[in-house]
C-alpha cells in the first residue's frame, strides 16, 4: 500500500469519525447513560393504581452507530433499546400511566400503542417504546 493510499484511508476514517461525533452530539439530550438504564426501566414499571401488568419484554439492543475509540481505548456505541409493556385497566388509569411516562426525565420514542376494550370498562393495552443509550 502506498503512502498516498494510507493517507487517503486515514483522512476517510477521520471524516467518518467526525460525522459520528457530530451525530452523537446532536442526540446528547436524547441518550440515556448506561448506568441509568435500570432506573429508567424501574420508573416505567412503577405501579399505577387500577392497572395490572400482564407482560413486560425487553428486546436485545440494536447498535445504531459505532463511534470512535475514547481515551480508555473503548469504542463508544449508540444503541436502541426496545421494550414492550402490556397491561389491563380502565381508560383513566391508562391515561394517568401514559402521562406518567411522558413526565419522566428521560426521552422515550413511541413505536406503537394498542388499546382495546375487552370487557367494559377494562381494556387491554400494549405499548412499544424505545430509548437511545450509549456505551
Amino acid at each position: 500500500i502506498t503512502g498516498k493510499t494510507l493517507a487517503g484511508k486515514k483522512e476517510e476514517l477521520d471524516d467518518s469519525s467526525k460525522e459520528v461525533e457530530k451525530y452523537l452530539s446532536v442526540l446528547k439530550g436524547e441518550i440515556i447513560p448506561p448506568d441509568q438504564m435500570a432506573e429508567v426501566l424501574k420508573n416505567v414499571l412503577v405501579k399505577e393504581h387500577g392497572l395490572h401488568l400482564t407482560s413486560f419484554r425487553i428486546y436485545p439492543k440494536q447498535t445504531l452507530v459505532a463511534g470512535t475509540t475514547n481515551k480508555n481505548g473503548n469504542k463508544s456505541l449508540l444503541y436502541e433499546q426496545d421494550f414492550m409493556i402490556s397491561f389491563t385497566g380502565d381508560y383513566f388509569s391508562t391515561l394517568s400511566y401514559l402521562q406518567h411516562l411522558e413526565q419522566l426525565p428521560w426521552r422515550f420514542f413511541w413505536n406503537d400503542i394498542s388499546y382495546g376494550v375487552s370487557t367494559y370498562p377494562q381494556a387491554s393495552v400494549t405499548i412499544k417504546l424505545h430509548t437511545l443509550g450509549q456505551e
